[in-house]
């Protein structure tokens, strides 16, 4: 394989090099275990499998990618290289001479690139990531009731998430310091400055993420805050980690707790619903931890890797302009390339599970995690487990679940559709919705908030010309929102497992001029031949 351009490199290459250069890689490696402990506890119970599995999948995925073609974008020197990208060492292989430094190299790059992608995490990775989660939110909107209420939503599990920090934290010393690329020469000196400057600036900005938590928060210690005042500070001191003093690693932390904890709130007014703090910790904070570059930016007396100073040190906004030019080149970039592909994918196969998937969660719909299954081919429900010895002919016993047919944001809540109505549920059960009467208690919830109005006007449309002004009676001079409250009728005895027997929903659909008036309610009951 060529390497022309990099003869140098492979020469000064030392073992001891690459043994630094895969040990910090291993310790990369196990950022994807933080992430997903970190992602997992940050979302809803429903949804921790399949964050997890996600993670798997970017390793999977992002790994066998970067090594077909990924390494060969970014190092290919083979004619045709341009300064957008490189050309060759496609299926990155390597010969003898060069087998150290090519797999090495290749192994450490792989790591920050699945770890990019993991992300939607060097700096300007941060950046990437950070604007492909702001563009995936706003493209997926925020998740169902998230902002119908003053109080976010609890944490699935924040031992996890505080777990996955520590990890992420752990991995962020061999991040930085791996990034010297070996520890021959003065490049040893580099590695121990950037642990110090990490170290410094993670603290400072976990102690800022508490403080700031504390006078904010009711004298209350937030684990959001927590998290991400540590993960803001190390995503800001990334840039200049090699180059920075203590003392400086302290104040770049400091403020990027303050732009990841702020920036995090700031979201909540904008109601962008980012879970896990991916745009403010990542992309506002990697904007920081560019800038800082041109504030505080030396030049490098050990490596010579930069030879300009920043505004501190050289009184010219010189750097501080190319880092800002930089900064905006990858947003502007950035944005426009993750709103294609993302909208291509919504357009095509769909960024976002429907509202009745969601709701189930993605551990049952996609990996059928739970004490039920979910077909998504029908879109109905039935229990894993049988209630006493049952035969592949024997039906589903009347204690089981009741089995959703039709996704629940289609279903007009209007008097007189009653042929949509009855395509709500076909019911199995007399007392259980999938297993939970919580869950059913929610779906009152859901239904008697304004959830589908287009729906609701739509059904209320086709009412209208489907059904004649006599049929109608006062339906079609009523207006306002209308909802559904759903409890089901027992209809078979206990011990009754004659499968032929019907099932009944009861469906009252009301109109509320005001708050607590129930008036002008009917109740239909809707049977279902089994």
């Amino acid at each position: 394989m060529p390497l022309e351009g990099y003869e140098s490199e492979i020469d000064d290459f030392q073992s001891d090099d690459a043994t630094w250069v895969l040990a910090s890689t291993f310790i990369i490696f196990t950022m994807q275990s933080g992430f997903g402990l970190l992602e997992s506890g940050s979302v809803s119970t429903r949804n921790e499998v399949n964050i997890m599995v996600k993670n798997a999948a970017d390793v999977i995925c992002g790994g066998f990618t970067y090594w077909m073609l990924g390494y060969a974008f970014s190092f290919g020197t083979d004619p045709g290289t341009n300064p957008f990208c490189g050309i060759g060492h496609f299926f990155v292989n390597a010969d003898d001479k060069s087998i150290g430094w090519v797999y090495s190299k290749f192994f450490f790059q792989a790591s920050f690139a699945t770890t990019a992608t993991t992300i939607v995490s060097g700096t300007w990775v941060h950046v990437v990531g950070g604007i492909n989660g702001l563009v995936a939110t706003i493209l997926l909107k925020p998740r169902h009731g998230r902002f119908q209420s003053k109080y976010p939503p609890q944490m699935g599990s924040p031992t996890n998430a505080v777990l996955g920090m520590f990890m992420l934290w752990w991995g962020w010393l061999g991040f930085n310091c791996g990034s010297t690329f070996g520890i021959s020469g003065s490049k040893w000196k580099l590695a121990a400055r950037s642990a110090v400057a990490t170290l410094n600036s993670s603290m400072a900005g976990g102690m800022t993420g508490l403080l700031l938590s504390y006078v904010t928060k009711r004298r209350k210690l937030d684990v959001s805050y927590l998290i991400n005042g540590v993960l803001g500070a190390l995503v800001s001191i990334t840039a200049l980690c090699a180059l920075a003093e203590p003392w400086e690693g302290i104040v770049i932390g400091v403020v990027g707790s303050l732009i990841a904890c702020m920036g995090a709130e700031l979201l909540i007014k904008l109601k962008v619903d980012d879970p896990v703090g991916c745009v403010p910790v990542h992309g506002f904070c990697g904007i920081w931890g560019l800038l800082s570059v041109g504030i505080f930016g030396k030049v490098d007396t050990l490596s010579g890797t930069s030879a300009s100073a920043g505004l501190i040190y050289s009184g010219s906004f010189w750097l501080l302009g190319i880092q800002s030019i930089g900064v905006l080149s990858l947003i502007v970039w950035t944005a426009v390339i993750a709103f294609v592909f993302l909208k291509l994918i919504d357009v095509t196969v769909g960024l976002r599970l429907p509202l009745d998937q969601e709701l189930l969660g993605s551990d049952l719909v996609e990996h059928d995690i739970g004490d039920n299954i979910y077909d998504k081919v029908t879109g109905t429900i039935r229990p894993r487990v049988l209630d006493g010895p049952a035969s592949e002919d024997e039906s589903i016993p009347w204690s089981s679940t009741v089995a959703f047919s039709l996704p629940l944001y289609r279903i007009p809540s209007v008097v007189g559709s009653l042929e949509y109505v009855q395509r709500i549920a076909s019911l199995t059960s007399d007392s259980h919705v999938l297993g939970d009467k919580n869950h059913f208690t929610h779906l009152h919830q859901l239904y008697n908030r304004r959830i589908s109005e287009s729906y609701h006007r739509r059904a209320l449309s086709r009412s209208r010309r489907s059904n004649p002004p006599a049929k109608r009676g006062n339906a079609a001079r009523r207006q306002g929102v209308w909802t559904i409250s759903m409890s089901e009728n027992q209809v078979l005895n206990s011990d009754d497992k004659n499968p032929d027997r019907p099932h009944s929903l009861s469906v009252k659909s009301c109109k509320k001029s005001r708050v607590g008036d129930a008036g002008g309610c009917k109740r239909m009951s809707i049977h279902r031949d089994a």
